[in-house]
């Protein structure tokens, strides 16, 4: 794994570049998009066992902080959907000059597979894989208020009730501004109906009802076990899930999804 930063003066980006562990210049390259806020900390270390054991099948991979998130320059409240849609089209560009490869997929998870979806419009891919993307962006925003008065509550800080349907300001500590807040409320369904070159997979949980409404006709594997997003003991555990990792990792294999 190799650390570095791109990008322009005040817009640098963290990342991280896994080379390929076979001495042969790599046929596939991997850049992997994060979700929103807590989920990002949740998918953190499955992002770091997917990308290691991609780059042991022979990708180059790379996973990247959008601006204002993590290592990144800026701050939380400076980040929204409009720069982090460019930020993906700069990593894959950074990634493309680093592997020396062509052949490029995107795997976003959650917010990261919406915006994945988004900005697929603006370069070539060879396959996009969204996991349990977000497709109604309104009940997203109504989910992360809940938590977050639920997270409060839980530590004794207040005693409120569950009113806003979304977060103000703030979501398990991730500051949003309303700017963020307005762009993720137009989030639809119909995202997955755009056109995109590229192969398009959604990987989801058995529960997910909602969201399989919403596939249709578009290809979609169902993980045997449920990751869930939420909870404390996602949140603290150092366990990767497995099943999401094999379901992942099995769409590279035989070149097709």
């Amino acid at each position: 794994m190799i650390p570095f930063r791109f990008g322009i003066p005040n817009h640098r980006l963290f990342a991280a570049f896994y080379q390929p562990h076979q001495s042969q210049t790599p046929c596939q390259a991997v850049l992997l998009c994060n979700p929103f806020g807590q989920e990002s900390v949740r998918v953190h270390r499955f992002y770091k066992v997917l990308a290691d054991h991609l780059s042991r099948a022979g990708m180059a991979v790379m996973r990247f902080d959008y601006f204002g998130t993590g290592d990144s320059d800026g701050d939380d409240l400076d980040g929204h959907l409009d720069v982090w849609r460019s930020d993906i089209v700069l990593a894959h560009e950074e990634l493309q000059r680093r592997s020396a490869c062509a052949n490029i997929s995107w795997i976003g998870a959650r917010l990261g597979g919406s915006l994945a979806m988004q900005a697929a419009t603006q370069t070539q891919l060879e396959r996009l894989i969204l996991w349990e993307p977000i497709l109604d962006g309104t009940h997203y925003l109504t989910k992360l208020a809940q938590d977050h008065v639920a997270s409060i509550t839980r530590v004794g800080q207040s005693k409120i009730k569950v009113a806003d349907k979304q977060p103000r300001g703030e979501a398990l500590g991730f500051g949003m501004s309303e700017r963020l807040i307005a762009q993720i409320a137009q989030i639809r369904p119909d995202l997955l109906l755009q056109p995109t070159h590229a192969k398009s997979t959604v990987v989801l949980s058995p529960d997910s009802r909602s969201t399989k409404e919403h596939v249709g006709s578009v290809m979609h594997r169902t993980l045997a076990v449920p990751f869930d997003w939420t909870s404390e003991e996602a949140l603290n555990t150092s366990l990767v899930p497995t099943a999401a990792l094999k379901a992942i990792t099995s769409l590279f294999e035989g070149g097709s999804a």
